[in-house]
């Protein structure tokens, strides 16, 4: 009967720590989340500041682009010639 009670008195504390851990992992979890959500934010800022801008008159110029838009210059890419 003595052994039955440790068990059980064991038992409700490995519930009950692993009840408590719960929300600590989730907080971790989160984290890593939110990190993740970060460095995708910062690809995409570094992505879009890729995008040029005309020299000549300061049209904002897509990655495409072979001449401005605005003013027809020749647009030289970087790291091509």
């Amino acid at each position: 009967m003595q052994i039955f009670s440790i068990f059980i008195i064991l038992s409700l504390a490995i519930m009950l720590v692993a009840y408590i851990s719960q929300p600590l992992l989730q907080k971790e979890q989160n984290l890593e989340d939110l990190i993740e959500q970060e460095v995708e934010k910062l690809k995409q800022s570094k992505h879009e500041s890729e995008i040029s801008i005309c020299p000549r008159c300061g049209n904002q110029l897509k990655e495409s682009d072979r001449f401005c838009s605005q003013c027809g210059l020749p647009i030289e890419k970087k790291g091509s010639k």
